[in-house]
């Protein structure tokens, strides 16, 4: 196997590429550096599997996409496009997002998603609003979103995840990303789907920011190293969760805003075309 996508697979296994994006775009980088090798025809699956195994399904829907095809420049429109897919589609999210924002929103979030920051950013220049920002143990991305925006000049408020409930009365709307959408609901970082279980409770809103190349067939269960949470109990640290279809009010993509029963059957129909 290929040194490149080797040291690429490694990187994803160890957690040192995170986010869905940046997952996709390494793969997409790492097939363009062996894609001219004379035995990539030969290898192409094992180069795919080998990157498939550790990855999300933005990366997932576009290494399909490489299995299939068998013209080394399609393969390479396919890396161009992909590689100007992540670079554009958020922008696209964001201005179909923005009219959820108003003047003076009370919004709830979570862990750290781009989407997310890159739609309060942008409706921060016309309107103000305050931000309450869910921690998110373990790993606490929650702080890293909670700074950016604080940076941005944005009303930003810490809480942590045990005090969902407590804010919700206070909530206008809740806004978070996610790493992908099943025919079963939103998967993301664990406790979401305890925070829509609140605001569905509660009657507040809850949209979901993503790309529409999210969505996939398969459920993601993994579970990080528990001593994260304790190392020297016995301990259990999911990484994602999933939140059923019934409790999104919108998706917020790259497509337009679709309610959420009506988003996977549209966006599924959109990867296949494309795989295809």
């Amino acid at each position: 196997m290929y040194a490149e996508v080797l040291e690429t697979a490694q990187r994803l296994k160890e957690g040192q590429i995170k986010s869905s994006k940046e997952t996709a775009r390494a793969c997409l980088l790492t097939i363009e550096q062996v894609v001219d090798r004379k035995d990539f025809d030969v290898k192409k699956e094992e180069v795919v599997m080998t990157l498939l195994l550790p990855g999300r399904p933005l990366s997932f829907n576009f290494l399909r996409a490489v299995l299939k095809l068998q013209d080394k420049a399609k393969i390479k429109q396919l890396i161009k496009f992909g590689l100007s897919y992540l670079d554009s589609s958020a922008g696209e999210a964001v201005k179909h997002g923005l009219d959820i924002i108003r003047e003076g929103d009370r919004i709830m979030t979570a862990s750290r998603a781009t989407n997310v920051v890159s739609l309060l950013r942008e409706a921060h220049k016309t309107r103000n609003f305050s931000v309450l920002v869910v921690e998110s143990r373990p790993d606490k991305s929650g702080r890293r979103m909670a700074q950016e925006l604080m940076d941005a000049g944005i009303k930003t408020t810490l809480i942590c995840d045990a005090a969902v409930n407590y804010f919700m009365p206070e909530v206008d709307k809740v806004i978070v990303g996610g790493v992908a959408v099943t025919s079963f609901g939103l998967i993301d970082h664990v406790g979401v789907s305890t925070i829509a279980v609140c605001a569905a409770w509660h009657r507040v809103p809850f949209y979901a920011v993503v790309e529409y190349l999210k969505v996939s067939d398969r459920l993601i269960v993994n579970e990080e190293p528990p001593r994260e949470i304790c190392d020297h109990l016995p301990s259990r640290n999911p990484a994602y969760d999933l939140t059923r279809t019934a409790l999104i009010t919108e998706y917020v993509t790259d497509l337009g805003r679709f309610p959420s029963a009506k988003f996977y059957e549209t966006a599924r129909a959109r990867v296949e075309r494309l795989i295809s």
